[in-house]
């Protein structure tokens, strides 16, 4: 009696075990690549946006020469991209691999509004947010204005931007309270990096430009989504300890909240990273992904919120042990998330991927594209395309002379 007890104890534990372990093992899609290239001949700073008719909208910064440069757009058609049209150019422009460009559409389709960097003065860090209006599609923009309204030569970028009724918002970080000396030239020492916000309608008119953050990581993206009447913004805090946890701020009914921390990483690191959060919606329900350091050990998480972005549940791990931060994310429906990084294995680094539900459950992470660890690699981006997804990322050849390539990511079960 005593060995039946043992024996039908030991298969209950087993079968406990059994179901623990499966419920974080997601029998996810097998994801395939399939190269289409761009009209990208020389350049960077890919990205893309998904219009409300589902139109995929790549932007991308040409290097016409040395020191002229050209932002311009194309659209997908299948599994064609349309003649390149150009948004503007000029010769005294801040480009660089983590700070690029975008473009993005009223939630009504009334306009279109893309955002690049402009140098404002001598400093290697002088730059402002430079934004320009189409009425037309993309055929004809608008003059180039400010989306800040101080003449400060400081940092102004890492920008993110959401429709919000008939305007869109606009997020950046923001160097005017900084201090510039001879030992500070870079705007990275005395004064805080702050956070701020303004609204953009058609005619160009900037109202309610506010601080959000008087104190966050100088050189983080930050990442926007909207839900419904809410906008949910995300980036890299910084506090005078130097712990770099990732943040939210919402504006809901016109008004914004305070700032919270979506989770407690405690990351002490005195200097910037590079590597800022993404957050994604669909429905009442949030995703935020990001990089951050336990201790010595480099990991990305992923945290749902289920309400909108007002509390969020405990952060999942989802990466293979070395990963190199780089984080996209796109929420496949409103209980599923795609969260692609960089990840090295055997002295090479690869664009990962994987699926995570709000369960927990992850798929096992699957490599998608070779590519180099070098800063002039970027950062990769996704959309959704039906059922399939676009990534655009910036190739290296031997030279290391980049261009903006792109791939369809199809999903088989």
């Amino acid at each position: 009696m005593v060995r039946l007890y043992y024996i039908i104890t030991i298969l209950f534990i087993g079968l406990i075990w059994s179901c623990s372990s499966n419920d974080k093992t997601l029998s996810g899609p097998n994801l395939s690549v399939q190269h289409i290239g761009t009209p990208c001949e020389s350049g960077g700073e890919g990205n893309l946006y998904l219009t409300r008719q589902g139109e995929i909208l790549l932007s991308w910064v040409e290097y016409t020469s040395d020191t002229s440069y050209s932002l311009r757009f194309s659209t997908l058609q299948g599994q064609q991209w349309t003649q390149p049209k150009e948004i503007a150019n000029g010769t005294e422009w801040f480009v660089n691999w983590a700070d690029f460009p975008s473009i993005i559409e009223s939630a009504d389709g009334s306009f279109l509004m893309a955002h690049w960097l402009a140098m404002s003065a001598d400093g290697t860090y002088d730059y402002d947010v430079m934004l320009s209006l189409s009425h037309d599609k993309g055929d004809t923009w608008s003059t180039p204005f400010k989306a800040h309204n101080d003449n400060i030569a400081a940092e102004h970028g890492f920008v993110s931007m959401a429709p919000v009724g008939n305007k869109i918002l606009a997020v950046w970080l923001d160097g005017r309270n900084t201090i510039k000396n001879e030992t500070n030239k870079h705007h990275h020492g005395q004064g805080s990096m702050t956070l701020r916000t303004a609204l953009i309608d058609e005619k160009s008119t900037i109202t309610e430009e506010i601080e959000l953050d008087g104190r966050v990581c100088d050189c983080c993206q930050t990442s926007a989504t909207t839900i419904d009447d809410v906008t949910i913004v995300a980036y890299r805090n910084r506090t005078k300890n130097e712990i770099r946890d990732i943040a939210v701020v919402r504006r809901e009914n016109q008004e914004w909240s305070t700032p919270s921390i979506v989770y407690n990483d405690n990351w002490y690191f005195p200097a910037c990273p590079v590597n800022g959060p993404v957050i994604a919606s669909s429905k009442s329900n949030v995703a935020v992904a990001w990089y951050s350091v336990n201790d010595t050990v480099p990991e990305v998480k992923l945290s749902f919120s289920y309400d909108k972005g007002k509390n969020f549940d405990l952060p999942i791990r989802v990466d293979d042990g070395n990963p190199l931060g780089r984080v996209d994310l796109i929420m496949i429906d409103d209980q599923t998330a795609l969260v692609s990084w960089l990840e090295k294995e055997n002295n090479k680094t690869w664009i990962v991927a994987k699926t995570v539900n709000i369960n927990g459950q992850q798929s096992k992470t699957q490599q998608l594209i070779l590519t180099s660890s070098n800063r002039s690699s970027g950062f990769p981006r996704m959309v959704k395309s039906q059922n399939d997804f676009i990534m655009v990322y910036t190739q290296l050849d031997t030279l290391n002379d980049t261009r903006v390539d792109a791939v369809i990511i199809t999903s088989e079960y």
